[in-house]
């Protein structure tokens, strides 16, 4: 059963390779946060970023997990790594024109080792250049990418970014980047009585240096097929194959949403997105000084709740329930998750971080006010929200007519926004 082998991976994981705290408990059950979702980004093909100080083994984790999956020597993850610096430019991490096809007037685009593998690693993505970021956007979200006339077409892999904290040659991540990146979590300093010696050594059982040998020289003669082939006859392991990982997605993707679930996820978004004052929630407008937005959650941040965070709640929240055996996604799943989700997209207000800045945290500043601003949803959710399921379900559904309901009587924005949208939405009538 392929959860059984995901599970084993994530023991097998934490037991020999990556040293990680058992911190994330839900529905009874305790595991280890941040490899679960490395793992979970793996298994749905999404885009990660994993952050924290240098040396603490964020590149390494994600290649370790990439390795223990796809049954790809670690050593050539290690190798065909981006490593990222302000100097770095296309024709390094991408692809480069065959100059000796090029001197008999041929066009032949060499693509680099990175895009055979079945990651896309980029280490230290914030010191890499604005514009080589903006070249990354199409290719982490499609799988295709573009160099000259060519198109290199791998289908979608999950893509791991690693971050160190801000320090010095620091470019940051580009707004689109942002939104792209599905999920963020934090490697934090480990145990001084974890055996660091010992699992550096055991990840000598991952490495196979013949094999990478072997596929990096197809790479020096321009033959990238022949890399493929190579990659294709030697995974080792018990590693999870093409086709369970496509029956992974297909399970995961059935599990439905209770409807808590689903009223929690709306209620976040119409609380960070819609508001008294300016209706939509725009960067540019000041922050609402109304006294009914000061109410809700959208006042403690600068910018919206789109659509890409949005999806990626749902589809992390349905991974998370499959991987616990949980039958539905309930509220509970995507709370859990959701301040993964937010914590590299939202700016947060002055405001808010001062009023949080004398919190006991364990996490780094932002993904802590992530967790204060979920927790503050779903207060709002338990008081304003929860008691008119009902109301909410009979909107939606469009038993109740939203014309015969005094807006004025509930000051939630999620249920002025859905009396509003059944009420202004005009329908098509072409």
């Amino acid at each position: 059963m392929e959860r059984i082998k995901v599970i084993n991976i994530i023991k097998e994981t934490a037991d020999k390779y990556h040293f990680t705290d058992v911190d994330g408990e839900l529905s009874k059950k305790h595991f280890p946060n941040n490899l679960v979702f490395v793992c979970l980004s793996y298994l749905l093909d999404r885009n990660h970023l994993l952050i924290g100080e240098p040396g603490w083994g964020k590149t390494t984790l994600a290649q370790i997990i990439s390795s223990k999956f796809s049954g790809i020597p670690l050593d050539l993850y290690e190798s065909l790594t981006v490593e990222g610096h302000p100097g770095l430019f296309t024709e390094k991490w991408k692809a480069r024109p065959d100059y000796g096809k090029l001197g008999k007037d041929e066009e032949k685009v060499i693509w680099q080792g990175s895009f055979g593998l079945d990651s896309f690693i980029v280490d230290e993505i914030n010191r890499v250049s604005y514009d080589v970021q903006d070249e990354m956007l199409e290719g982490i979200r499609t799988g295709r990418w573009k160099y000259l006339n060519d198109v290199l077409y791998e289908g979608k892999k999950p893509s791991f970014f690693t971050m160190n904290y801000s320090d010095e040659g620091s470019n940051g991540i580009i707004a689109p980047l942002e939104d792209r990146i599905d999920i963020v979590t934090e490697e934090r300093a480990g145990s001084p009585l974890n055996d660091y010696l010992g699992a550096e050594k055991s990840c000598n059982d991952l490495r196979n240096p013949e094999v990478t040998t072997k596929a990096l020289e197809t790479l020096i003669r321009k033959e990238f097929g022949k890399f493929k082939d190579i990659i294709s006859r030697n995974r080792k392991g018990n590693y999870l194959t093409s086709e369970e990982k496509l029956k992974v997605q297909k399970a995961i993707n059935h599990l439905e949403f209770t409807n808590d679930a689903f009223y929690f996820l709306w209620t976040f978004a119409s609380e960070i997105n819609f508001g008294q004052k300016y209706g939509t929630k725009r960067a540019s407008d000041p922050i609402s000084d109304d006294t009914h937005d000061k109410n809700y959650a959208g006042i403690n941040v600068k910018n919206s709740f789109s659509a890409r965070p949005l999806m990626a709640a749902q589809v992390y929240s349905k991974g998370l329930a499959w991987l616990l055996n949980d039958d539905k996604v309930d509220l509970d799943h995507v709370r859990y998750v959701l301040p993964y989700i937010t914590a590299n997209k939202f700016k947060f207000t002055d405001d808010f971080k001062d009023k949080q800045g004398n919190d006991s945290r364990t996490n780094y500043q932002e993904l802590h006010l992530a967790k204060r601003l979920v927790e503050i949803v779903y207060q709002n959710y338990e008081k304003s929200i929860k008691p008119l399921r009902n109301l909410v379900a009979d909107i939606q559904s469009g038993k109740t007519d939203p014309r015969k309901i005094n807006i004025d009587d509930y000051d939630h924005p999620l249920i002025k926004h859905m009396i509003q949208k059944k009420i202004l939405e005009p329908k098509i009538n072409l």
